[in-house]
């Protein structure tokens, strides 16, 4: 009998031993202790392959503290800080001490530790405070394992933030110099955002806070006149430095054990040597690179991952250059599509990976990527958007928040006399200028950059068009196959149904849809120059002006309607099989979390709208079958004629030309609900 096997058999053999009133009364308790585990935790948290079935609980996924075993619970609707009720490692608590240790490491090593320490708890008191309360009597050890995620290093930083530093009583018990040198990688720290923690480790210590490890800090090994340890480092990359630093420290650990002041021995002795305030200068010189905007192309590797190559510094501009650094590279061979996938990446889940799969490649497009990003383009964020594959032209820039946007669209205006006539229309279509909470605008300035991008390479190549421009949002989480280019229409733009949004606050302006479209290439200035019309002072003839007079509120969708309406751009519909993921605080999310309690939220939902989700579901599941349509069978095609799904919603911008079938013929989708219902096939009738 295995080992596993006995465990479980274990307390039934036990009761087997004992006496009958006793089993009965361990029973009783055994049964108490389950409905108290039940009350205590969701049957919907717990995703650990079984293990419930064989009595195995949730406080095995919880341990060790405060990272717990990654595999238990699936993020992000459910994490560990809300499945093992512990708050202290809530998102945005990390993000405070993150803020705090960045603003100590800001000072610079003129400011006593002391002083700067107490900079630092000004700017995250709260945060500090409740990971040292929360998490107090915890240990950092190697030996527990799995303590190597951002809530650890968050602990670790709220503790070094402490007025003492390294020499402090409290971080020098809670943090082993082996969890410091092997438990956690230090790649993980600078990708993570954590690097400001080597430049507070690279301060000079402070006196009297602990006499013991003061002590031990005074006789810590000191350099020789021996060259320092991270010598020749110039010539490294920022990787290999981070390798060479940490490979320093394991030495060092070693050397010291993880006696009462060891982690104060630990730091002083790299901290002498150089290794930390080396490392940060690299790490600060890295940062600095990243908060600047930059155009690239991405070239694709043999892992289907691509680099970012070719780059230059960039900055927007009315008038910037949208050229690719580099035509001919990172683009498909054939391709008759531009694929514009844009937009801040404020989203909770990584979507570029199902862009890549379910519309670059299934449409055999260019990638042409624009990319705003908060405070700097991370190497976490890096990794995702290799994921997208390879790109033609590949801008990031730094995010501008609400008062920035509303400069920059009211200083390119071409009459500023403009700025007073659209403040009469009122609405979220206008934020967030004027005051208008939301983010609408942001929309329309990114498909303006699209088709700036996109024409711009167009020029580059000979002024060759493409067929189509597609407009996908950065945040767009694709659970199937874009529809294939060769059954659309290059007749119409063509957009998913649902998310209208009509007659918003009772109005009577019908909307459309404006989370992504397929743009045939002679219908482009038209359906991506709503911010141009805007500029040039067209919209407030074309339409605007009537919606002042109106004065409804209007709303983006009601917007984008309106305007292709006023320039005459046909649309057709296809059934929705992508949604929009729940975002993250940030300069374009605050409509969601301004005025409600989402913040402080201790769980993280996936979709963004729960009707989109909801949409998307009916179109590729099954509820009968209980079955995931296109894996059988289900398959986009043409309707012929254009269909309406209800005599109620037939307007013509709200027919069908694609819908996502099980049963086709000649002359189109053919209705076969009985061979679907009874035996779930599909089949082409002839």
């Amino acid at each position: 009998m295995s080992s596993a096997l006995l465990l479980l058999l274990l307390p039934s053999v036990l009761l087997l031993s004992l006496p009958p009133a006793a089993v009965h009364a361990a029973e009783e308790v055994a049964e108490a202790e389950e409905r108290v585990d039940e009350a205590a935790e969701s049957s919907e948290c717990w995703t650990y392959g079984g293990g419930d079935q064989f009595g195995l609980g949730p406080e095995l996924c919880c341990g060790p503290a405060p990272c717990g075993q990654k595999n238990c619970w699936a993020p992000p609707e459910f994490q560990y800080f809300f499945c093992c009720e512990e708050p202290a490692c809530r998102p945005a608590v990390i993000t405070g001490v993150q803020r705090a240790l960045a603003e100590a490491a800001a000072l610079g090593p003129a400011l006593a530790t002391r002083n700067a320490s107490a900079v630092a708890r000004g700017a995250a008191a709260e945060e500090l405070q409740t990971l040292r309360r929360r998490l107090r009597g915890l240990r950092l050890d190697r030996s527990n394992g799995g303590q190597d995620c951002n809530c650890a290093v968050a602990y670790a930083a709220a503790l070094l933030l402490a007025s003492g530093g390294a020499d402090d009583a409290l971080a020098n018990r809670a943090i082993r110099p082996s969890w410091l040198a092997e438990g956690i990688s230090w790649h993980t720290i600078v990708a993570d955002g954590w690097g400001a923690l080597f430049a507070w480790l690279a301060r000079p210590p402070v006196s009297g806070s602990h006499p013991n490890c003061a002590a031990s800090s005074d006789i810590a090994p000191r350099p020789s006149a021996a060259p320092r340890s991270l010598e020749h480092s110039e010539s490294l990359s920022l990787e290999a430095l981070v390798d060479l630093a940490q490979e320093r420290a394991r030495k060092v650990a070693a050397e010291v054990g993880d006696g009462e002041c060891a982690l104060s021995t630990l730091v002083s002795s790299l901290r002498a040597d150089g290794t930390f305030a080396e490392l940060w200068g690299r790490i600060a010189a890295d940062e600095a690179a990243r908060r600047l905007g930059r155009k690239c192309v991405a070239v694709e590797d043999a892992t289907g991952h691509a680099a970012w190559t070719s780059c230059s510094t960039w900055s927007y501009s009315i008038d910037a250059d949208f050229s690719s650094p580099k035509a001919g590279v990172g683009t498909r061979q054939g391709a008759v599509a531009a694929v514009c996938v844009v937009g801040a990446p404020r989203n909770v889940l990584d979507t570029f990976r199902s862009i890549r799969d379910n519309v670059l490649k299934v449409l055999h497009g260019d990638a042409f990527v624009y990319v705003p990003f908060g405070g700097s383009l991370t190497p976490h964020l890096e990794r995702q958007l290799s994921r997208l594959g390879p790109i033609a032209t590949a801008i990031a820039v730094p995010d501008v928040d609400q008062q920035g946007f509303e400069q920059r669209f009211l200083g390119e205006l071409h009459d500023p006399r403009l700025a007073a006539l659209y403040s009469q229309a009122p609405g979220p279509w206008r934020a967030p200028v004027f005051g208008q909470m939301g983010s609408s605008m942001w929309g329309y300035f990114h498909q303006d950059v699209c088709q700036r991008m996109v024409k711009a390479y167009e020029e580059q190549r000979g002024n060759l068009r493409y067929d189509w421009v597609v407009f996908a949002r950065a945040d767009m989480m694709w659970t199937h196959r874009h529809p294939p280019i060769y059954l659309l229409n290059p007749g119409f733009v063509h957009v998913p149904f649902g998310q209208d949004n009509s007659y918003y606050n009772h109005g009577p302006e019908h909307g459309l849809n404006d989370r992504h479209a397929i743009v045939p290439r002679h219908l482009v200035d038209g359906y991506f120059g709503r911010i141009q019309a805007l500029r040039t002072g067209e919209a407030w003839g074309w339409y605007v002006e009537r919606m002042a007079t109106a004065g409804d509120l209007i709303n983006t969708e009601q917007y984008l309607l309106i305007h292709l309406r006023a320039c005459e751009v046909p649309i057709r519909r296809f059934p929705p099989v992508a949604f929009i993921v729940q975002c993250t605080e940030g300069p374009q999310c605050q409509h969601l979390y301004k005025g409600t309690n989402l913040g402080k939220q201790q769980w993280t939902q996936t979709a963004k709208y729960w009707t989109e989700l909801i949409e998307v579901t009916r179109t590729t599941h099954d509820d009968f079958h209980g079955v995931h349509r296109p894996r059988h069978g289900w398959i986009w095609e043409r309707e012929r004629p254009y269909a309406a799904l209800d005599p109620k919603v037939s307007n013509p911008w709200e027919l069908h030309s694609l819908d996502f079938v099980c049963c086709t013929s000649r002359s189109g989708p053919v209705t076969c609900s009985r061979l679907w219902t009874f035996m779930k096939r599909c089949q082409c009738v002839t």
